[in-house]
């Protein structure tokens, strides 16, 4: 990072900083980096700062700020990388505990097939498992869910969207 800060701007660096302390588990960091990132950056923030700083926010649990955050992405890059927008909008509903809504924006991503928006519907599995439910409609989620947590075995979540979001 120190090399970084000799040929890149601040808010580059601000941004590497951020997915390294994310990386490590310290969101509280990753946060506060990002935010310096967005706010030093000259112009409009690119799309991968902002989608590092929704993320931060959804870790920290600022959901109104990472709605404002995930909007300000739909804005500014509407005809770009959908497929992280929509799951970062997923993971944002996971974690209010807005499993259905969560489910339905997973079903609208175009590879859902990827280890990371499986994890994500594995979350929202688990979590609409904990609701009242019809019958039929939990013994599908329990199955499909049974799936996914054999193909998710050692899966590395936060890794793989980092480098998603790159």
């Amino acid at each position: 990072l120190i090399q970084l800060e000799t040929i890149d701007s601040e808010a580059f660096v601000w941004h590497r900083l951020s997915t390294v302390e994310l990386r490590f588990g310290t969101s509280k960091e990753a946060l506060q980096a990002a935010e310096k990132a967005n706010s030093t950056v000259e112009g409009r923030s690119p799309f991968g700062m902002l989608a590092q700083l929704a993320n931060c926010q959804i870790r920290e649990k600022l959901y109104p700020e990472a709605d404002t955050t995930i909007q300000k992405l739909n804005r500014y890059y509407s005809n770009q990388r959908s497929d992280i927008r929509l799951g970062l909008e997923c993971r944002l509903e996971v974690e209010r505990g807005r499993y259905a809504k969560a489910l339905s924006l997973i079903s609208k991503i175009r590879d859902a097939s990827t280890p990371v928006y499986l994890s994500m519907k594995r979350d929202a599995l688990t979590g609409i498992l904990d609701t009242v439910l019809a019958d039929a409609d939990r013994m599908v989620y329990k199955t499909e869910l049974s799936l996914l947590n054999k193909q998710l075995t050692d899966f590395d979540d936060t890794g793989a969207w980092l480098t998603l979001l790159q």
